[in-house]
């Protein structure tokens, strides 16, 4: 007979690669997720989608869709049909970047139907998809554009994922609350910037298992850890990358 929960919480971990994970869990460096996720239930490698990036492979998670069927095709995309008919529309391409992450709801196909949509009351937190939170739920909406300004001018994301575990401890003391998915930034920013075998981003493994260790704690505490369901998954890993080539300087 299957266990009945009352609620579930699913935490995107952005960028991370499944062989730096498994290593630190081996080695005993990740006792918080051991002991909430591994233990009482189980992980293997998977697959990414296609396009594997930021946002873009957020999709299959929260709607069970490929991104392409969803119709966001692309971190970036262009649409030469559009543009040859009004070259002057805003819909004739897109780059999901910064400000541009605010039109992900809008492009999303109104066939997929979004776990926040299905599953109500439920929270979003820094996931550019997130239809069907509403406004009061959804914390990325307003928060992400100061936070990541802030990275950019000062090279710390730290404050960010700071910010998620405030907003992720506020989601498990709302005991009605059915669904809650909550997304760290921190290993994959860090990959880009020092790449993901760096001592920077290997630490944000572990802080991440801090978060999930003071997170389990307000479960037990309120009563809530037998009957809530924990899942976790990656967006995409990261390769180790000396130099970029980039195509708008030649284009």
């Amino acid at each position: 007979m299957s266990k009945k929960f009352d609620r579930a919480f699913f935490f995107l971990l952005d960028g991370a690669r499944v062989d730096i994970f498994e290593e630190l869990l081996h080695k005993g460096d990740l006792p918080n997720l051991a002991r909430l996720f591994v233990a009482p239930g189980t992980y293997r490698p998977a697959i990414t989608v296609f396009p594997s990036v930021t946002g873009v492979a957020y999709i299959p998670y929260l709607t069970g869709m490929f991104p392409g069927r969803a119709n966001i095709p692309g971190y970036r995309w262009f649409d030469r049909e559009r543009y040859q008919r009004r070259p002057l529309s805003v819909m004739r391409f897109r780059n999901y970047h910064g400000l541009g992450s605010y039109l992900m709801d809008r492009d999303l196909s109104k066939s997929a139907q979004t776990l926040f949509e299905l599953i109500k009351p439920s929270s979003n937190i820094f996931s550019g998809i997130s239809r069907g939170t509403g406004i009061r739920r959804n914390a990325a909406y307003f928060r992400r554009v100061p936070a990541t300004l802030k990275f950019f001018r000062t090279g710390d994301w730290d404050h960010i994922d700071a910010a998620g575990e405030r907003f992720l401890q506020r989601a498990a003391a709302r005991k009605r609350e059915k669904f809650t998915f909550h997304t760290t930034y921190s290993i994959d920013e860090y990959s880009h910037h020092h790449g993901p075998f760096s001592a920077r981003a290997r630490e944000r493994y572990l802080e991440f298992d801090k978060v999930i260790g003071r997170f389990g704690e307000t479960l037990r505490r309120t009563g809530q850890l037998e009957t809530s369901l924990l899942m976790m998954g990656a967006d995409h890993g990261h390769t180790e990358v000396k130099s970029h080539f980039d195509l708008e300087e030649i284009g």
